[in-house]
């Protein structure tokens, strides 16, 4: 999910920051800069990912099990459960 704000969000700043990646021709890139775009792109995505996971989910999935420790479910396999209805 994250990668999608990134791959949206990233270039459009980087594009404002000045920052350009060096063209050989028309909407060629240098094999070099291009790589390294595409390594910094994915460092930045591996990192907002961590990011979000440590400061959101984590605390999110303790807070539900806190919440919903008391409580018993049974999961039923919906084939399971269809044949024995019928």
């Amino acid at each position: 999910m994250t990668q999608i704000i990134i791959l949206f969000f990233v270039p459009p700043i980087v594009g404002a920051l000045g920052i350009t990646i060096p063209q050989n021709a028309d909407k060629t890139f240098v094999f070099s800069s291009g790589v390294l775009y595409c390594l910094t792109i994915l460092a930045i995505s591996v990192g907002f990912s961590s990011l979000t996971y440590y400061t959101i989910e984590v605390p999110c999935r303790k807070w539900i099990n806190k919440k919903w420790a008391h409580r018993k479910y049974i999961v039923y396999d919906t084939d399971e459960r269809l044949s024995k209805a019928s």
